[in-house]
């Protein structure tokens, strides 16, 4: 697991508003690797958007083993309701 702290006041941040407005932009970013990702909503830190890998590098230890696999299978396995 990364030993790195988050810096919040160093992270690439957005306000809710400027995420919804370019929500695929953002994403674009975070696919690229400039992760993670702050969003704001009244002035103060709200979310972290960040990568699939990276959420695991970091958090893996929060999850019980196998779950990661599980999870993604699902997401594999998700169909969008018609």
């Amino acid at each position: 697991m990364p030993t790195d702290a988050f810096d919040v006041e160093h992270l690439p941040h957005f306000t809710r508003d400027e995420f919804a407005a370019d929500f695929d932009c953002v994403l674009e970013k975070v696919e690229r690797g400039c992760d993670p990702i702050l969003i704001r909503s009244a002035g103060t830190p709200d979310l972290l958007l960040m990568g699939w890998a990276n959420y695991w590098q970091r958090f893996e230890c929060l999850h019980a083993p196998g779950e990661r696999e599980a999870i993604e299978e699902a997401c594999r396995n998700y169909k969008e309701p018609e």
